[in-house]
Order: structure tokens, then sequence, then C-alpha cells
């Protein structure tokens, strides 16, 4: 790795580190009337009284592969929430262990990326193997302050098909409007996504094989961090409505961009929209 490459990479770090917090430091969570009422608030979100949420839900993904389609899905959602365990189709979270001011838990995830040879509109991408969305499974911590979260998690492929790593570390800030009948929330999201050679290589390398098949260039990819900003707006009308908006940007880093594979943006937006109801 060249040194300018390396320092730009703890630039980055440092600032989502220290120079987040600057931007909420307006926030007034003091008082115990309104932590009170904003607590109540919370768990509408996070834990209503009956723990089961079923609706429909919908994603739209524009495919970071070049010459493919847009990833759209329309699902039927099913949601677990109480305060130790969440679960929601594809994220699950379960709490080990808690304190006034950090938590640590068991994360899994599918990793939402995958390629398949039949939607490419090119000769050549059609030539090359398929890649298949990753489970995986690992540990967050959570750091919680006045300002917002700080969050520190890492997880591990392990269905086998990578072998590889993901890491990240966000900052985020639910930020309350509303009743405890009526709750808005709005929490934007800041994070540095890290994944290791083996993950990169695995959706975005090219192996000799392949170029043979298909007359692209060999390629393998390292390892690679990668910042992404999201906002997610979430809606819980008389604690039975249930509707959450996701908007995330991810900026693809330059071990990926520079895949034959990839398409020419280096911007990925990707949207998601659950309506639940509330038993």
């Amino acid at each position: 790795m060249k040194l300018g490459e390396f320092m730009r990479k703890i630039y980055v770090l440092l600032l989502l580190i220290l120079g987040l917090p600057l931007v909420v430091l307006a926030s007034d969570l003091s008082g115990s009337s309104i932590l009170s009422e904003r607590q109540i608030m919370i768990n509408n979100i996070i834990a209503p009284q009956n723990p089961w949420s079923i609706g429909v839900q919908g994603f739209v993904t524009p495919n970071p592969y070049c010459n493919t389609k847009t990833v759209s899905w329309l699902l039927p959602a099913v949601i677990y929430r109480t305060p130790k365990f969440v679960f929601y189709d594809t994220y699950g979270r379960y709490e080990l262990i808690r304190t006034d001011h950090t938590a640590t838990d068991i994360v899994g995830q599918i990793f939402p990326v995958s390629y398949n040879s039949k939607y490419g509109d090119s000769w050549a991408m059609q030539q090359l193997n398929n890649r298949y969305m990753s489970i995986m499974l690992g540990l967050e911590e959570r750091f919680m302050t006045p300002y917002g979260f700080f969050v520190v998690s890492g997880q591990k492929d392990i269905t086998g098909d990578s072998a590889g790593f993901m890491g990240r570390i966000k900052y985020e800030m639910p930020l309350l409007y509303g009743n405890v009948n009526q709750t808005f929330m709005i929490k934007p999201e800041i994070g540095l996504q890290y994944d290791s050679q083996n993950l990169n290589n695995y959706y975005f390398g090219i192996s000799q094989q392949e170029s043979i098949k298909s007359g692209l260039p060999t390629y393998s990819a390292t390892d690679s961090f990668g910042p992404y900003e999201s906002v997610n707006f979430i809606y819980v009308a008389n604690q039975r409505v249930n509707i959450f908006l996701l908007f995330t940007l991810y900026q693809l880093p330059n071990q990926v961009f520079e895949s034959p594979m990839v398409e020419n943006s280096k911007s990925v937006l990707s949207s998601q929209l659950v309506a639940t109801y509330t038993f």
C-alpha cells in the first residue's frame, strides 16, 4: 500500500472518531422527564409491547457489476423485536452485555452482494462464475453518549464461499419527534467499512480460468476501506403501524472499482421501504 493511500485512510478514520460529535453538540438530552419520555418513544420503535410485526418490504439497489440489471424486490416482511433480541429478515442482533454506556451484541446478516451470470447483458459477463450472498456473523460494540452512538463491529463469512471478513466503524444519532403514542425517528449514520482481501476477491476478482472463458483480464482484489452514509426514517403510529424508509450511499473503494466486473460509477445508492403492522 502506498503511503499516501494509507494516510488518507487514517485521516478518514480520525475524522469519523473525532469530528462527527460536533454536528450534534446542539442536541439537549438533559432532564429526567425528557429522558423518560424519550425512552418510551425509543421503546415504541425497538421494543413494542407485542414483539411481532408483519408486512411488506421493497428494495431497489443498483448492481455494482457492469452490464447487469438493478436489483429490485418486493417481499413479505417479518420482524421480531424485544429489548435484547432483534430480527429483521436479513439481519439479527442479540444483546450479550449491557452497561449504562456500552453494549456488546452478537450480530448476523446477509452480505447484500451477489452476481448471477444469466443477468449479465454482455457475453463476457455471462461467462463468469456466480457469486452468492454470504451469511456474516460476528460481534458489535456500541458506545452510547448524549451526542449519539459510536459502533464498532466485525463479522466473518460463515458460509465458506469467501471465508472473508467485514469490519465497520460508524456514528449514528437518533433524532426523535412526536410523543409516546406516535413516534417519528430520523437516524442519520456515517461510517467506514473494511472488507478483507478474501471477501473482495470472491465478489470482484477474476480468476485465470474465468479470464480465458470471458476474455476479461484477470484481477486479484485486495482488502479495502469504503465510506458510506445512510439515513433511516421510522414512523410508529399508535404503536401498531410501522413504516421504515432507508437510504444508503456507499462509495466503492478503488480496490473494488478497478475490477473489470464493476460499473463505471463509484457511488451505489440503495433504498428500502418496509411497512408493517404490530399485533
